[in-house]
């Protein structure tokens, strides 16, 4: 029985996120003391539910599946995306309101 209720609790949470798309530029790239980084964008998703305005959204090694070599990867993306003032889409979960990314690309 505590099995299922475990299994059914689980499952639930599953069915009220989602990975959402976001595409717009780049307002702010942030970087952080453990290596981790967060982005601004100069439009915000409905989506995101943090707090913070402009609205942050995290690159997180360990969270929504991202490794060390994906983030410095994406921070340099981001960079380029920043500097040449060109949109960049990125894919979050909305899971909970630190909005952590796992992919994003900028389209030339």
């Amino acid at each position: 029985m505590r099995y299922l209720l475990i299994c059914v609790l689980f499952l639930s949470s599953l069915a009220f996120s989602a990975e959402q798309s976001h595409t717009a530029e780049i307002r702010r790239i942030y970087p952080v003391a453990n290596g981790d980084f967060v982005l601004s964008f100069k439009t915000e998703s409905e989506h995101c539910t943090n707090g913070s305005s402009p609205k942050h959204y995290y690159v997180s090694v360990g969270e929504n599946a991202v490794t060390q070599e994906g983030s410095e990867k994406m921070l340099s993306v981001a960079l380029v995306a920043a500097s040449t003032g060109k949109p960049i889409t990125i894919r979050f979960s909305d899971a909970t309101n630190q909005c952590f990314i796992n992919r994003l690309f900028v389209g030339f």
